[in-house]
């Protein structure tokens, strides 16, 4: 392992002109400057901007209609991000899930209070057979799955996650797919969502995120699906990707040096790498890829080198001889906009591939966009990981320039409303209705997960949706008014 990089004073972005289409807001008062959550542009709902955003897709419409439109929220001169380009509708009709286990392989030991009983197992899977199918009732995969609950929530979360490995018919080896137009893996989770009552806050931001920086920005693909177990309506969960080396996911190679030169890790209090602090709230690391079952020795002290020289470098106020100051940039700005309360704390992930710089990944994001209880002022809660990496000189002026870029392309109001419509052509109304008949939006207790948390009143999923647009809209304003004073 190298002992060092060279120090990067600045990477100025490539800039192209993108320019910003603007459908109908209702606009009140633009007094930004006082941080309330009232007096801001409010995001359209769906009816009001399906027509003008349809074609936004396209090149050569978005050209032509940016330059009538008068009615941005952001200077039109502006340049916005190099490259990027909204990715589209990713479904255009729900999909499904169907698992069938053993009775006799469930248990009552691992259930959370008032979550269905028995249970699947929180450790350790159990074969089930499952069949998935897209909108139009095609199977995508038919087969063994080996299956377990899956996270922090196991136990807790009244509506159980999952997650599932595809095997072939002997219950042992792997048997990938590519399912409902995400790519080949065999490594799979089922998030029931049962925290987000929008069903759509951690997808705003990792689908913003991965459009920003082809190899070097990824994060986790989802698709909506319905969930029958054992016969039994479950509601409606995403169906998405694990964080691990492939192709698909993490594009990096495999680590053939046998040194730890290319490697994933996530800043988790299960890691075996610990007391290795970069100013997070956590200072232990798990081994994603090569995995803690598998690392060698010599990989296991290469990862752990390197993580000490991030660690002496974020001391030093010069982090991005590591990280990729583009790739940290954008994941700041983006957890910033969601207000990601988990941002500087634990639980994203990091990767690096020979001997280039690190980058990051935004994981368990859950709680933001206005939840729990939280205001649209203010910035997410900073540490000593904040101070170190604004102690490069460099690192606020590129916050300010990269967010008047975003705020000219995907966090642009009308990119962000034809967003939500468009993962509303996944979630019919008949899936809404029956997922919050089955788990009650009154009965959601975010206090159970930490008990400073507070839960959002509910009345209904339009009511979310609405509360989510204006709550946007208000922290949009909020950080142009105050991005340059970043601290």
């Amino acid at each position: 392992m190298k002992s060092g990089l060279p120090v990067v004073l600045m990477i100025f972005w490539v800039v192209t002109l993108i320019s910003c289409q603007r459908s109908d807001f209702k606009k009140e008062n633009t007094d930004t400057d006082s941080g309330s959550d009232t007096g801001t542009a409010v995001l359209s709902d769906s009816d009001s901007d399906s027509d003008s955003d349809s074609d936004s897709d396209s090149d050569s419409d978005s050209d032509s209609d940016s330059d009538s439109d008068t009615d941005s929220d952001t200077d039109s001169s502006t340049e916005g991000p190099a490259g990027w380009k909204y990715a589209g509708v990713r479904q255009t009709g729900i999909g499904s899930v169907s698992i069938v286990c053993d009775a006799g392989d469930l248990v009552t030991s691992d259930c959370a209070p008032k979550a269905p009983s028995p249970c699947v197992p929180g450790s350790g899977k159990i074969l089930c057979t499952m069949v998935i199918q897209n909108n139009a009732g095609v199977s995508e995969y038919t087969g063994i799955v080996g299956l377990e609950q899956w996270g922090r929530g196991t136990g807790i979360y009244t509506k159980p996650n999952y997650e599932f490995e595809m095997r072939l018919g002997n219950g042992q080896d792997e048997n990938p797919a590519a399912i409902l137009g995400m790519g080949k893996e065999e490594d799979w989770i089922l998030d029931g969502a049962w925290t987000d009552r929008t069903l759509m806050r951690q997808d705003l931001l990792y689908d913003i995120f991965k459009e920003l920086g082809s190899g070097t920005h990824t994060a986790a693909d989802s698709r909506y699906v319905t969930l029958s177990f054992n016969g039994e309506s479950r509601g409606i969960y995403r169906l998405m990707e694990r964080i691990k080396r492939d192709d698909d996911r993490v594009d990096i190679p495999e680590d053939t040096s046998g040194f730890g030169d290319n490697f994933i890790v996530k800043l988790d209090d299960d890691g075996s790498i610990q007391n290795i602090s970069i100013g997070a709230n956590q200072d232990d690391w798990l081994c994603v890829y090569p995995s803690e079952d598998k690392v060698t020795a010599n990989q296991y002290v290469g990862i752990q080198i390197w993580i000490t020289q991030l660690q002496k470098a974020m001391l030093a106020g010069t982090p991005f001889e590591l990280l990729n100051v583009e790739n940290v940039v954008d994941w700041v700005l983006l957890n910033e906009f969601a207000k990601n309360i988990r941002t500087f704390e634990k639980g994203w992930y990091l990767f690096k591939s020979g001997s280039g710089k690190a980058n990051l990944i935004p994981f368990d994001a859950d709680m933001s966009f206005g939840q729990p209880e939280i205001a649209a002022i203010g910035w997410v809660p900073h540490n000593a990981m904040t101070e170190h990496l604004l102690a490069d000189t460099t690192f606020l002026p590129a916050l300010v320039t990269r967010w008047t870029q975003l705020r000219n392309g995907p966090l642009s109001e009308a990119s962000l409303s034809k967003r939500i419509d468009d993962y509303l052509l996944a979630l019919p109304a008949d899936a809404t209705t029956a997922n919050f008949a089955l788990w009650p939006m009154d009965e959601l207790d975010l206090g159970l997960i930490e008990s400073t948390f507070t839960t959002p009143s509910a009345t209904d999923f339009t009511g979310e949706l609405t509360a989510l647009r204006q709550w946007i809209s208000a922290r949009l304003a909020w950080i142009d008014a105050n991005i340059a004073s970043y601290q």
